[in-house]
């Protein structure tokens, strides 16, 4: 398990945080923590 971006990764490569919560796609395997349309709002 690698720490990437503060991001905990499982041994697949995949976040650990996005795969809990929003369960596995490839829009957010591929775009990883960035991938968050509430929380970009939040920050905006």
């Amino acid at each position: 398990v690698r720490n990437i971006g503060g991001v905990p990764l499982d041994p697949g490569g995949r976040p650990l945080r996005l795969a809990t919560r929003h369960g596995v796609s490839p829009r957010v395997q591929h775009r990883g923590r960035h991938a968050h349309p509430h929380r970009r709002k939040d920050h905006l």
